[in-house]
């Protein structure tokens, strides 16, 4: 989560000690992405709530933009073609199977 910008950042390889903010904002982060969020979305919510607009924070999340709205639908997208191409990889070797 350091290198796209959420968390701040960190040395690679190196054990880390995150204090109890950071902790929470990673269990929020990671609400989120459970839920549907692109990063950009995180993204943009965290900013308004680092700025100490939690009402526009919240907004950010209830009513995206329509950029947010265009990643949000990238990164569904991507994803399916990710687990379309595994399955497509899994049939191609139960395919292989069958032919030996």
């Amino acid at each position: 989560m350091g290198e796209n910008g959420l968390l701040g950042q960190v040395t690679a390889y190196k054990k880390r000690y995150y204090p109890p903010h950071t902790m929470e904002r990673m269990h929020v982060i990671r609400l989120l992405l459970d839920n549907g969020y692109s990063m950009m979305a995180i993204k943009s919510f965290f900013a308004a709530f680092d700025a100490e607009d939690v009402e526009g924070a919240l907004c950010s999340l209830m009513n995206p933009g329509e950029s947010e709205t265009l990643i949000y639908r990238a990164d569904r997208y991507l994803e399916t073609l990710l687990i379309t191409r595994k399955k497509a990889e899994e049939l191609l070797g139960l395919l292989n199977e069958m032919r030996s």
